[in-house]
């Protein structure tokens, strides 16, 4: 039905290089980017979740896997009930070479802290990244109601995903440059 690759997507640094892409796309070119948004998620987080010593570093990985895979079959059904086919874009393709660029890191043997305190400074820099990538790409050019409610509610999942990895990233003494800032009484 698709032909997306599974490969990680993690970005080291201060954000994604896919973050400064910013050509107009279409809906189908959206849904492309957001399957693909999906799928990346998978491969690192099982691998970390393999591996990984701290129990909420883990669950977090293996929470991730799951609302990911399930976020992938909604959109996908929701494109088949509309005929819709996802196209590929400059958006997605940046978003495929980072994730290869990236992957090695997390197939290495490294466990413990180090794997813990990567795993969340890269969940938290790729979490605000779509959170953006969303807001001002993805969502404005869904066309019809269907996969604008799809494309939200999957933004609404990242949003979560973030407020966790930043909780969980603080712990584990990740980088959390780009995590909500909680309003005054509510820690």
């Amino acid at each position: 039905m698709r032909s997306i690759v599974l490969v990680g997507l993690f970005a080291l640094g201060a954000g994604t290089a896919w973050a400064a892409e910013k050509d107009a796309l279409d809906e189908a070119q959206a849904v492309g980017v957001a399957l693909m948004a999906n799928a990346a998620e998978v491969p690192i987080a099982t691998s970390v979740a393999a591996r990984s010593l701290d129990p909420q570093v883990r669950d977090y990985a293996m929470m991730l896997v799951q609302e990911h895979s399930e976020a992938d079959k909604q959109l996908l059904g929701v494109m088949e009930q509309l005929d819709l086919r996802a196209k590929d874009s400059p958006l997605r393709a940046q978003m495929a070479d980072d994730a290869g660029k990236n992957l090695g890191a997390y197939w290495s043997k490294e466990v413990g802290a180090a794997l813990d305190q990567r795993f969340m400074t890269d969940t938290i820099v790729q979490h605000r990244d779509l959170l953006s990538m969303y807001d001002e790409r993805l969502i404005p050019a869904a066309t019809t109601a269907a996969i604008k409610d799809t494309l939200t509610k999957e933004r609404a999942t990242i949003a979560r995903h973030l407020k966790e990895a930043c909780a969980i990233g603080v712990k584990v003494e990740a980088q959390t440059a780009g995590c909500p800032v909680a309003e005054p009484g509510t820690r």
